[in-house]
């Protein structure tokens, strides 16, 4: 995500990721996946999850999304930072196509076969509301609880 592409409207701006290997292992960090590898999706995906914008990610298979799905758990800045705005399934835009992939010449793929996607995860300002409003209605009946008992009413 460039500077000069922001400022973002998570409204009128997305993101799409078309099959990025989020779940295979990182060519440049081996024990690595590519999520969560300094030099790949690393560093990028909680900045873009940081926009509030969608970011819609296909896959080349039902293997490839789950892995790519799975592969957001315990990724420092992205588990637990997004909410669900497709969650994973068959695209009904993907292609028809059988390919070659092009990671192994033995696996046929089709081009977007899956789709799923996610935003970063909206806070909401009262938190923590429903608790202090509870609190304060509770103050205010034992308040009139006292006042209702008092000489004066």
């Amino acid at each position: 995500v460039h500077n000069l592409l922001g400022p973002f409207d998570p409204y009128s701006d997305v993101f799409f990721a078309f099959s990025p290997g989020f779940g295979f292992p990182s060519p440049t960090s081996p024990p690595l996946t590519q999520i969560a590898s300094p030099t790949e999706w690393g560093p990028d995906l909680p900045m873009i999850l940081e926009t509030k914008c969608p970011l819609f990610v296909t896959g080349f298979s039902p293997t490839d999304v789950e892995r790519d799905v799975r592969a957001l758990d315990g990724v420092e800045g992205v588990s637990g930072e997004f909410d669900w705005v497709l969650t994973p399934g068959v695209n009904p835009f993907g292609s028809e196509k059988w390919d070659v992939a092009e990671f192994d010449p033995r696996v046929m793929v089709k081009t977007n076969w899956g789709i799923w996607g996610i935003k970063g995860k909206r806070r909401d300002i009262r938190e923590g509301y429903e608790e202090t409003a509870m609190e304060v209605e509770e103050d205010e009946e034992e308040e009139r609880e006292r006042y209702i008992g008092s000489p004066r009413y």
